[in-house]
């Protein structure tokens, strides 16, 4: 039967299956999945239908969780299914494989992935998933993009993101394409947005600091230990110290410009100056504006110095730290973006336009050039309150 604009179609006349609330239905080729709430909007049921000369022939009707607001999206035999806790504002998914000839769903575990109301979700060919909801209390919608592994059936979403204001979304994806439509919160109409289904991926090649004049070595320097030394004998000594000492330091990297929502990144810094036995951290950050990255480590500083003290004479030995406190350094992290439309790698001019589109502020770096991929700097700054080098001083007494 073609299909146009003009056409009307003769839908057959509506057949019971069952008896429930909430009902969500999706179709692969001619394999359908079919949820929903019991009457008493406690017990999740499904059904698995085969279509067959423009009939669906159920299996049996089975229970798999309980909750509310069922939704169920499949592809091949994969099944991801969403709901809301009948109990609270939890939602949890399930990932299920799909027996056609037996008309059941070998369902994994039941995982909670946020919190919200009126959960949706669909699922691509590239077991990508895009997740829908509603906040708890107020009228906005969020969502998550994850990545499905059929074999744990488990789904690794990323960070929940604020989309705009609505109810009750709806959502489905190809490999190229995202489609979602909501009402308005106020009730003025009904909303969609379709939406380039590009995965970006990034990697941190630098993070370079700015020149700055840094603090002069002994302007604030923090006496950690002493020790007195006694030679009563007539004959000069040389005398070996060693002493380790345990600080806190502290160290906080904060982005300020944006790149692509959800891209995320790991990548290890170096600490300016730092004159410690630890010399770079590892970092992992949603590079996103004000994604902000702290941690406080507890590292030794060695003392260790060949002493000479003359004869019937003392002397004490002071051991100090260089410390510096909020020392803040502007610095960039040198990216490097590459991405895939469902199969097809993105050139560079395409990933261009998704960065300036989604609302990318970081600068594009001109220099850095390659296939297929696009060199961006993002901008942040560096507040460390640690300690630099170490020295001792020896006095008379």
């Amino acid at each position: 039967m073609l299909v146009n604009e003009s056409t009307q179609l003769k839908l057959k006349k509506s057949v019971k299956y069952d008896t429930g609330k909430e009902p969500s239905i999706a179709i692969f080729e001619n394999s359908v999945v079919e949820v929903h709430n019991s009457s008493n909007m406690e017990d999740l049921w499904y059904h698995v239908g085969l279509i067959s000369n423009d009939e669906v022939h159920w299996g049996k009707s089975y229970k798999y969780d309980t909750g509310k607001y069922p939704n169920v999206s499949i592809f091949k035999n994969i099944v991801v299914e969403v709901h809301q806790s009948q109990n609270n504002n939890n939602l949890w998914y399930h990932v299920g494989i799909i027996d056609i000839y037996s008309k059941e769903i070998s369902w994994g575990k039941s995982y909670n992935y946020d919190t919200g109301s009126e959960p949706d979700i669909s699922i691509n060919e590239l077991n990508s998933v895009v997740e829908f909801h509603k906040s708890n209390n107020h009228d906005i919608l969020w969502y998550h993009i994850g990545s499905l592994d059929d074999y744990s059936k488990e789904i690794d979403f990323g960070p929940s993101y604020k989309f705009e204001n609505g109810v009750d979304p709806s959502i489905c994806c190809n490999n190229d394409y995202i489609v979602q439509t909501h009402k308005s919160e106020n009730n003025t109409g009904l909303f969609y947005s379709c939406t380039f289904f590009a995965l970006l991926s990034s990697t941190v090649l630098d993070c370079i600091f700015d020149e700055v004049t840094y603090p002069e070595s002994g302007a604030n320097k923090d006496l950690v230990g002493t020790q007195t030394i006694k030679n009563p004998s007539n004959t000069q000594i040389t005398h070996h110290i060693e002493k380790k000492i345990s600080l806190s330091n502290t160290f906080e990297f904060t982005l300020t410009e944006t790149l692509h929502t959800g891209m995320t990144s790991t990548f290890k810094a170096s600490i300016p100056l730092l004159g410690s036995t630890e010399s770079s951290l590892s970092i992992d950050l949603t590079l996103e504006s004000q994604q902000k990255w702290s941690k406080t480590v507890t590292e030794e500083y060695l003392f260790s110095q060949d002493i000479t003290v003359n004869p019937e004479t003392s002397i004490q030995a002071f051991w100090y730290i260089d410390i510096i406190d909020d020392f803040r350094i502007p610095f960039y992290l040198l990216t490097k973006v590459t991405g895939y439309q469902g199969t097809k790698q993105l050139s560079t001019e395409e990933l261009i336009d998704i960065l300036k589109n989604s609302g990318s502020t970081a600068e594009i770096d001109s220099g850095h050039k390659e296939k297929n991929a696009v060199f961006v700097r993002l901008k942040g700054d560096f507040v460390g309150s640690y300690g630099l080098n170490t020295y001792t001083e020896i006095k008379d007494i």
